[in-house]
């Protein structure tokens, strides 16, 4: 009599124990677990009820019959694994939405899930995790250290580039794992603070990678210098004879002794590096050939065309025209000045000279200009110039051109 009024003892609502696991069944079936949440207000008395088994068996309150029932369904007595369960579940689903079970650190869209993953990590490191769960979290591709698998799957990806291509120089863009080019980097600064292990550093060298690049790039750089030293007896590189290593020449110069280390700087120095630009020097051995020319002819009219020095012509013009660009510096103004430099390009002043000339044909028909003509002095010495620059061969051809086709007459009978 005593057992039957304990079965059908009623809880505080005056319901069975037997209708109460009932409904546990019907939640199991549904749900898939006997984990009744006390949130869910659907089943907040089950929940009541559920938590109340687990209290009765901790004080020994409750039969081993009931026990072996609840058991049967796949009661869970330790609410640390329901807990383990719930966030199992949710890196089932995380795991299958995303492909894989590498949850963020602080994931706001789970901060639990976040730190449990954590946790069992932790927990296999010490060994207190059971082999049962361990066993199922392997089963579903969980990585237990994220850090060496995200290594191993780059250094895969590393590799099969270097199959395909021969060399290691990943683009920064490479389509096919547009990462790649930023992990390699962060191998370079992983190895400089010792963050990489000797395994890993002796497989990436086996590779033949590179981890000081711009040291190789130094070095090999500093090489081809000193093979154009040894070929051209000086470091003066200009962009005609190898842009690229012209470019690197002009910055060295640029950063001067002071920004680089004093190693680089004192095996430049022993190779002979000139410190000073070579553009510097250009420009002041044009000058000195310009007052050569102009103590010898007495102007600083150079043709542009001119077959004694050709360079020097081109340099007056870029002057001109570096002036007009107000690109020129005031010194520098200031020295050509000195010299009687006339800003006004030569052809300029010849082609208004010609123009003169051409109106005197027009008016009196002939283009003999009297040397001392009144009326323009200046057209009637031009005219007598031009004449002395055919005899001296030292006339453009293209001027040339123009004044015969004028019929102006170089050379006159009388000479």
């Amino acid at each position: 009599m005593r057992q039957s009024i304990t079965t059908a003892c009623l809880d505080k609502v005056g319901v069975t124990w037997d209708e109460r696991f009932g409904e546990l069944i019907k939640f199991k079936e549904r749900f898939g677990d006997c984990n009744v949440s006390q949130l869910d207000g659907e089943y907040e008395q089950l929940a009541n009820w559920v938590s109340n088994q687990r209290s009765l068996r901790q004080v020994k309150k409750i039969s081993p019959q009931r026990i072996a029932r609840l058991e049967s369904i796949g009661f869970q007595w330790n609410m640390l694994d329901v807990f383990w369960e719930n966030r199992f579940s949710e890196l089932v689903q995380f795991q299958q939405q995303k492909g894989h079970c590498r949850v963020p650190f602080d994931w706001p869209e789970n901060k639990k899930l976040s730190l449990w993953v954590g946790t069992q990590r932790q927990d296999k490191k010490k060994s207190k995790l059971d082999s049962e769960k361990e066993r199922r979290l392997r089963e579903i591709g969980f990585e237990w250290n994220p850090a060496e698998c995200a290594w191993e799957k780059n250094f895969s990806t590393l590799l099969k580039f270097f199959q395909q291509e021969g060399h290691l120089d990943v683009p920064e863009k490479w389509s096919d794992a547009p990462g790649l080019f930023r992990w390699i980097n962060k191998q370079r600064e992983d190895n400089k603070r010792g963050k990489l292990n000797s395994v890993q550093i002796e497989r990436m060298d086996d590779l033949g990678f590179v981890w000081a690049p711009l040291d190789e790039s130094w070095n090999a750089r500093f090489g081809r210098l000193a093979d154009f030293k040894n070929r051209h007896g000086h470091c003066d590189v200009r962009k005609r004879d190898d842009v690229r290593l012209a470019e690197w020449v002009n910055d060295l110069r640029k950063r001067r002794k002071t920004s680089l280390p004093q190693d680089r700087a004192e095996a430049l120095d022993a190779l002979g590096f000139d410190w000073d630009s070579c553009l510097e020097r250009d420009w002041e051995e044009m000058f000195a050939a310009l007052v050569e020319y102009k103590r010898s002819r007495g102007d600083c009219n150079v043709p542009p065309v001119w077959t004694e020095n050709m360079t020097l012509g081109r340099w007056v013009n870029t002057q001109r025209q570096e002036k007009k660009k107000r690109r020129l510096s005031e010194q520098r103004i200031t020295r050509l000045n000195a010299i009687g430099f006339v800003w006004v390009s030569f052809a300029a002043k010849w082609d208004k000279s010609y123009q003169l000339l051409v109106e005197y044909k027009n008016t009196y028909g002939h283009c003999n200009v009297p040397q001392k003509w009144k009326e323009n002095p200046a057209l009637g010495k031009w005219v007598s110039d031009q004449r002395k620059k055919w005899r001296d061969k030292n006339i453009d051809q293209e001027q040339n051109d123009l004044l015969t086709a004028l019929g102006f007459v170089l050379q006159p009978k009388s000479s």
